[in-house]
């Protein structure tokens, strides 16, 4: 989940963050962060730059239009990832379902991943992360079939398991056709 706040750069100091930056930190971090910038963070929302790119195709499939007699064999959308046991994996869960995705989840005791954007007033957004038990994402044992695959940079680079099982996947997804 994404929460957003307008704080100015005073804040972003204080607390040690690298403006304009992704900030990772641990879980009891960011909710001292969340505490600190109180009734300042104006919405959650479900965020994940896989989930939003996962949204657009499938809000794309439902707009598309095919020719009058031509079968539309559908596209169908999915994403995966880990949730914790929590309300925020409950509502990242819902806003899948919501938008049509198919939720290939794994479901770990913890809490969910969240980033919380701090905007300042010139615009720039400095980003405080919590990848919470998304780094705890483990290889599944069947992949689906799809013609394409996405990962996000911050999975693939993100230091630990989760990179190593997304380029797993990468090449795994590579042999079976998908581009």
């Amino acid at each position: 989940m994404d929460g957003f706040a307008q704080v100015g750069a005073d804040f972003l100091s204080t607390h040690k963050l690298s403006l304009g930056s992704s900030n990772f930190m641990d879980n009891a971090r960011l909710a001292q962060l969340e505490k600190d910038v109180g009734p300042r963070i104006r919405s959650w929302d479900p965020g994940d730059n896989g989930r939003n790119v996962c949204e657009s195709f499938a809000r794309l499939q439902k707009e598309v239009k095919m020719p009058a007699g031509t079968k539309n064999i559908g596209t169908g959308v999915a994403y995966a990832g880990s949730l914790g046991t929590d309300d925020v994996g409950t509502r990242f869960l819902d806003a899948l379902r919501m938008h049509g995705i198919q939720p290939l989840m794994q479901h770990v005791n913890g809490s969910s991943g969240r980033i919380l954007a701090f905007v300042t007033p010139e615009g720039q957004r400095t980003f405080a992360v919590s990848l919470g038990v998304s780094e705890q994402y483990k290889m599944p044992a069947e992949l689906p079939k799809a013609k394409y695959f996405f990962i996000t940079s911050i999975t693939g680079l993100t230091p630990g398991p989760i990179s190593h099982v997304a380029w797993m996947m990468v090449e795994q997804m590579r042999r079976a056709g998908s581009k």
